[in-house]
């Protein structure tokens, strides 16, 4: 990332997301804006932001909201982007 200063990291991190994004904030201060965190839950969304990351990505595949509610989550929540699996475009 010293390299590198364009580098941007998205995380996906399958269990312990919370302790992974706290671990980054208070170790490595410097580069949290360039940490694209992945969240699975509107809490992680939640806390993240708290956190101060801002690039925030909705992941839906292990998430089982409606999509209403999901969409007015979207409406309402900065999200950077949204990930899902492909049956559940339409």
């Amino acid at each position: 990332m010293i390299q590198n200063p364009k580098l941007k990291i998205i995380t996906d991190t399958k269990s312990n997301n919370i302790q992974f994004l706290t671990y980054i904030a208070e170790h490595y201060p410097d580069y949290q804006n360039r940490f694209y965190p992945q969240v699975f839950s509107e809490y992680q969304y939640l806390f993240a932001k708290q956190r101060g990351y801002d690039n925030i990505i909705y992941s839906l595949y292990v998430n089982y909201r409606t999509d209403a509610s999901i969409l007015e989550f979207a409406r309402t929540h900065a999200l950077y982007a949204v990930t899902m699996a492909e049956d559940r475009v339409y």
